[in-house]
Order: C-alpha cells, then sequence, then structure tokens
C-alpha cells in the first residue's frame, strides 16, 4: 500500500510539472583573501551558506574570475592578477557549480600557459565551460546540458579583454570577444547555437567597475543578443548589482556583481542568486534570493537586510518597469507561462512568507487534492503544511512523512517488524532511490 502510496505522488509531482531550475550566480574568485579563508576552513567554506539553496536547482552558472593552477608567469604590468589553486574547484563541484563563463579579463592573467592550465583543471574537474578554449573553434561550442528532456545551452563572451594576445585564434587559445566590431558575429553565433538547444543563456563580461547602471551600449547589444536567440543575458564585471530588464518577455541581468570574492564596500558585497524556473514552453517563474557576503562568504540574508537589497534592486531596474516583491518574486513586464499540471491559483494561495528561506516553492510540486484521494482510499488522515511543503499521512499506529521540499520520505511505526522491512521498506527505500528521495524509518 505505502508503496502504491509514494509512486503514484512521487512520480505525479515528478512528471507533470517537467520544470528546470537554474541558478546564475556573479563573480567568484577562489585566491587572495578568499584563498587565505579555504587554506584555514577547507575549499567548501566560501559555498557553506549557499549550498542548500542550490541544492534545489537543477544547474548553477556564474563567472570564474580567475586562472587555476601553477604554472604560467604573471604579468607585470597587470595590476591585479589571480590564480586559484587546482583543489579550490572541488568547493564549486560540492556546491552544485555545474558550468561558469572564462570569457573575462582575468583568465589569463598568467598567460597562455596559465590559461591552458586552467582548461585542464576545470575538464578535470567535471565543471563545463564557456566563451575560451585551446583555439577558436574550441572557443565557439556552447556547454550544453541535457535536463529533464530540455536541452540548456550557454555561451560566453566579454567586451573586458585585457590585450589583443587573449583572443582566441585559429590555433591559438584564448577567449571570446563582444566589443562592437564582433557584434554581428556574436549575434549570428547565437543564433546557430539557439537552433541546437531549447534554452539559451548567455554571460557577457561588459561595463564599467563599480557602475550600478549600464551604458546604452550594453542595453543594446544585450537586446540584440535576445533578438538573436538568447533566453537570458547574464552580465559579469562592474563588481555590483545593476537592473533587470524583462526585454521581449526573457531578462537581461546587466550584472550579478560579486559572489564569491573578496569585496570591500557594502555595494560590492551585496548580491543575489537570479533563479529561473523553465519547461519547453518558456519562463514559468522568476525570483532572487538576496545575498549578501560577509568574509567572502555569500550568505542568503532575511528581514532587513533582504528588504534593502530588494530596494536597491528595484532601484535599479525601475527604468524598465521590472519589479521585485518583498519575497524575492519578480514582476513587471513579463508574462510567465502555466506549468502544466497545476492551477495558477494554488500559486498565491501556497505563497511562501516573505524573505522565507528557503522557499517551500522549490522542491517537489504537490498536487495535493490526488494525494487526498489516495489517502482516504488508504485509509489515512491527511495533514498538509504548506509552509514546509509537507504532508503527514497518519494511521493508528503508524505514521508516514512526504516531505516534498527535502524529498524525504520517513516512516514512524509502534511496532517493529522484519516482515515490514523485508517486503515494505527494503522497496520503499530502493523506490526512493529511484526518485532521489532519502528515506528513514523510526
Amino acid at each position: 500500500m505505502m508503496i502504491i502510496l509514494f509512486y503514484q505522488t512521487a512520480f505525479a509531482f515528478g512528471q507533470d510539472d517537467q520544470r528546470v531550475r537554474i541558478s546564475l550566480v556573479g563573480d567568484i574568485l577562489m585566491d587572495g583573501s578568499v584563498g587565505r579563508y579555504i587554506e584555514k576552513n577547507g575549499v567548501d567554506y566560501p559555498w557553506e551558506k549557499v549550498k542548500e539553496v542550490f541544492s534545489y536547482s537543477d544547474l548553477v552558472l556564474g563567472n570564474l574570475e580567475t586562472s587555476v593552477g601553477g604554472g604560467g608567469q604573471a604579468d607585470a604590468n597587470k595590476q591585479y592578477t589571480f590564480q586559484s589553486k587546482p583543489a579550490t574547484l572541488k568547493g564549486l563541484v560540492n556546491a552544485g557549480i555545474g558550468g561558469i563563463s572564462i570569457a573575462n579579463n582575468h583568465v589569463l592573467d598568467y598567460g597562455q600557459e596559465g590559461f591552458m592550465e586552467t582548461l585542464y583543471h576545470l575538464e578535470r574537474s567535471g565543471i563545463k565551460y564557456a566563451g575560451g578554449g585551446r583555439n577558436m573553434e574550441e572557443a565557439l561550442q556552447p556547454a550544453i546540458w541535457e535536463i529533464k528532456g530540455m536541452r540548456i545551452g550557454f555561451l560566453a563572451f566579454s567586451r573586458v579583454i585585457y590585450d589583443v594576445s587573449w583572443y582566441a585564434g585559429a590555433k591559438k587559445p584564448g577567449i571570446l570577444s563582444a566589443y562592437d566590431h564582433y557584434a554581428k558575429e556574436v549575434c549570428d553565433i547565437i543564433s546557430k547555437t539557439r537552433e541546437k538547444v531549447d534554452f539559451l543563456i548567455v554571460s557577457v563580461h561588459w561595463g564599467k567597475e563599480l557602475a550600478q547602471y549600464p551604458e546604452e551600449n550594453e542595453i543594446k547589444l544585450g537586446r540584440m543578443m535576445i533578438d538573436s536567440g538568447a533566453d537570458v543575458i547574464m552580465g559579469h564585471h562592474p563588481h555590483v548589482l545593476q537592473g533587470v530588464e524583462f526585454y521581449n518577455n526573457k531578462p537581461i541581468l546587466y550584472s550579478l556583481g560579486n559572489f564569491v570574492f573578496s569585496s570591500s564596500s557594502q555595494l560590492s558585497r551585496t548580491s543575489m542568486i537570479f533563479n529561473l524556473e523553465i519547461n519547453p514552453e518558456g519562463i514559468i517563474k522568476a525570483y532572487v534570493v538576496p545575498v549578501r557576503i560577509h568574509h567572502c562568504q555569500p550568505v542568503p540574508v532575511k528581514d532587513k537586510e533582504a528588504e534593502e537589497v530588494i530596494h536597491l534592486l528595484n532601484t535599479l531596474s525601475k527604468q524598465w518597469d521590472t519589479k521585485f516583491l518583498k519575497n524575492g518574486d519578480i514582476v513587471g513586464k513579463i508574462e510567465y507561462v502555466k506549468p502544466k499540471g497545476r492551477d495558477s491559483s494554488v500559486d498565491k494561495k501556497d505563497m511562501p512568507p516573505p524573505n522565507s528561506m528557503p522557499d517551500p516553492s522549490i522542491g517537489r510540486d504537490v498536487r495535493i487534492e490526488k494525494l487526498e484521494r489516495l489517502s482516504k482510499f488508504f485509509g489515512y488522515d491527511l495533514h498538509f503544511d504548506v509552509s514546509k511543503n509537507r504532508a503527514m499521512l497518519i494511521k493508528e499506529k503508524e505514521t508516514i512523512i512526504l516531505d516534498y521540499h527535502q524529498t524525504l520520505m520517513t516512516i514512524r511505526r509502534e511496532k517493529k517488524g522484519w516482515l515490514n522491512s523485508f517486503f515494505i521498506h527494503k522497496p520503499l527505500q530502493l523506490l526512493c532511490k529511484f526518485f532521489k528521495w532519502d528515506f528513514q524509518y523510526q
């Protein structure tokens, strides 16, 4: 009976709404002050406070603002040069970072030798990258993920390139440019890539450091890239947040600011995790998790601090009529598509309280009516906690807890017997493993 109940609910909630959750973040650095914190506290230190947020995403992308390795020679004429230790990539992997842009003004800080070593370590760690390669052909290749039947593509370009020697060539390692001279080529690359994928994210390194508003040429280029087929533009380089525009129903994040970084000012320590939920028809939902960087560690914030970040985003985005609600949801010039198998009225009813962390809407989606019918059929009383996205099925000597937020099934029984353990609980454990749920028996 319990196997049928779990199978029906887990299958329905996992399959009816095949949404893909994507999280986008800003600049990532594991050298300098961040590196010293890592040496003292371990490779997971920068990610400790955001790892749980990322655990609900199918894909997390950011900008790697450093070379990685131990070789090469730093450019003596460059004011800031970064080279992170290869072991620090383990922290990104453990946190769930699936892809990064390497099209920026630091990836070749240690020359072509350091750049080649960076590619080697990224590939060895399993982190996909975009925006550069061992030659032009390789640099043009998008990173692609197959997630829940959708092909998600990722391209990256830079408008901040330290030296012409950094450009990728036919037989030369380097990165891709997005300067005005190459704008048409960039748009052509986007158009061709979009034909191969269902959803395309484009990262651009652009703008001026510490500028809170984009230049007109960046706004123009961002819209051109959307017109060419990009579904999201994620901007980097200013090291502070800039506004968000929804152009033709697609977001342009002019700057995601810093994320894992040694930031000194309040503005450069203010950040966000930008989240999208998508399906083949388009964007179901967009929302942010407000973040402040403390001791090189991005930390999701609540209450007054969260309100300050939301207020800042509203101020920066006002010119495009983009509005951020207290709970992080985004409204304005965007029409979200309706997810399959779910009444839109449920979203409003189940809206989490302001700044709740983590958002209970993240996790499995629950069709309560079906769960009620199944519970009644098998003789259980159902108690559903919307705020925790958790169901309790209670019978005389048994309680089943289905935590759709944590994807955890717990069975509590007064009397435990080997027959139950062998014929029910072992199959349930296997079923939970198949659906990527945790299982415990108390």
